[in-house]
């Protein structure tokens, strides 16, 4: 209820306000000596949030500068150099507002001439807290570290910082970790929305801007880009923790992927395989949001669409593959995995349940037009011409024959066109085949032309005559030939 009020005190002071005549002086110390008590002194940290958007807000319209931020981020800082960090509560709050403090303050302490605060030096303290053992005070220190790099976010361009946010976004990492860095990344994407559509606004012709306020600089004048550069630069941990064992990491990344998409900050075909693997996601919110991304994306880009379905469905066997395993240490035991699992630690035949609905689902977005469910299943099928050989090819390719065994058919030449595909890939690969056997089969009968039959029916080379022998030619994993030693048939076999 306070955090509440206190947002509606924000909104009055930054929109209502500036509108009127100044705010008596009065007033103003009164408001800001109730706002600093209650930074210092509250333990419910989301007052404390709105406190510290409130003074910001105050101190801009009336004009005080930023000397009570820099004030009161002395004081945190004062209580991390007498505090033990036995008293982690304690700490955790004060890292926690000193991250907050230079992220709402930031633009008053760039235009402050004191420079008393340096962010690089709360960096580093950030820094220290998160090599320590405890994982509270790890989170509380990324939490932290995430405001100020909204705030200034050219510092993760630089390599301590970046190997920081890459060790947290890993796959090894704690999912606490994890789920704090996606967290971090979100806010600073929604931040930068937000400051391209205050400037888009800023922009209408009639639009006055506000006196004594700066319009956020963003897309034209260098925002953009180094947001783009930013998301570019751990795009591929984000895709990675699209897949992750923990259904809240997987939640965060996605996420993180739909804002990116809408504002166009990367090439849309690289994130398709992992929307397609997320289809089969047991976690309904995940496949929900994964399937409305295709939606979009096929209706603006079918092309990269259609080729990229095979990858796709390669990464959701191996997502499958993931999940299905006994999760580590690093895992929510609470919730776990819906997929039922054998003895051996392979997905019994109900876990093709969920990859046939989300498989399903792709197919239904691209069964209008035939040039691109007939690409969709060529994809699939293509999968079994020159398979990468590896200890999971059968299971993998048994998957995609479940796959197309279960497609939702309405039309007869949908089927059709799956056999013609799948009698073009054994005709390619099983001609070899066939002429192996043949000449097999031929050197076998020419051999029994040489011998003469026993008494009793069988037939036994005579003793001066030489051993005849057949080269078998057989196929390797890779699908060459490769010509055998001599080996001399048993007839008795034949």
């Amino acid at each position: 209820m306070v955090a509440q009020l206190l947002e509606s005190i924000t909104f009055i002071i930054d929109v209502v306000l500036p509108l009127l005549r100044k705010l008596p002086l009065s007033i103003v110390d009164e408001l800001e000596q109730d706002l600093k008590q209650m930074i210092l002194r509250r333990s419910f940290l989301t007052v404390v949030h709105a406190c510290i958007k409130c003074l910001r807000s105050m101190s801009k319209i009336a004009g005080k500068g930023a000397d009570v931020i820099e004030h009161l981020i002395q004081v945190f800082f004062k209580c991390l150099d007498t505090q033990a960090i036995v008293n982690k509560q304690q700490v955790g709050r004060s890292l926690f507002c000193i991250g907050l403090l230079i992220r709402y303050g930031n633009c008053l302490l760039t235009s402050s001439g004191n420079k008393l605060v340096d962010v690089r030096r709360s960096l580093s303290l950030f820094m220290k807290y998160l090599a320590v053992d405890d994982y509270s005070l790890k989170v509380r220190s990324l939490q932290a570290l995430g405001y100020v790099l909204i705030a200034r976010p050219e510092f993760m361009l630089e390599h301590d910082i970046g190997k920081i946010l890459e060790e947290t976004l890993s796959s090894h990492a704690d999912a606490r970790l994890k789920i704090q860095a996606l967290q971090n990344m979100f806010e600073y994407l929604l931040d930068a929305e937000s400051k391209m559509e205050a400037e888009v606004d800023d922009n209408v012709p009639g639009h006055s801007v506000r006196a004594g306020q700066s319009v956020p600089v963003a897309a034209g004048a260098g925002d953009t880009n180094i947001c783009g550069g930013i998301v570019q630069l751990y795009w591929d941990n984000i895709l990675g923790r699209c897949l992750d064992c923990d259904e809240q990491v997987r939640q965060s990344a996605l996420k993180i992927v739909e804002i990116v998409l809408r504002q166009g900050l990367v090439h849309p075909i690289t994130c398709i395989p992992y929307l397609i693997a997320l289809e089969t996601d047991p976690l309904e919110s995940n496949s929900k949001l994964a399937h409305h991304l295709l939606m979009n994306m096929n209706e603006k880009y079918p092309a990269f669409f259609e080729s990229r379905l095979g990858d796709g469905l390669q990464m959701s066997f191996m997502f499958m593959q993931a999940i299905c395993v006994i999760p580590d240490e690093n895992v929510n035991h609470k919730t776990p995995s819906k997929i039922p699992v054998s003895g051996k630690g392979k997905p019994e035949s109900d876990s093709i349940t969920q990859p046939r609905v989300g498989v399903s689902r792709i197919y239904k977005l691209i069964r209008g037009n035939r040039m691109s469910r007939n690409e969709f299943m060529s994809s699939i099928v293509r999968k079994f011409d020159n398979p990468k050989w590896n200890k999971f090819v059968i299971a993998f390719l048994t998957y995609c024959t479940e796959v197309l065994a279960l497609l939702p058919f309405i039309a007869p030449d949908e089927p059709l066109y799956l056999i013609y595909a799948i009698n073009r890939v054994v005709q390619v690969r099983a001609g070899q085949l066939e002429a192996n056997f043949k000449a097999w089969c031929s050197s076998l009968l020419r051999s029994e032309g040489d011998v003469t039959p026993h008494g009793n029916g069988m037939h036994q080379q005579a003793p001066n005559e030489p051993i005849h022998s057949t080269q078998v030619m057989s196929t390797d994993l890779n699908g060459t030939f490769q010509q055998s030693v001599d080996v001399q048939p048993n007839l008795d076999d034949m």
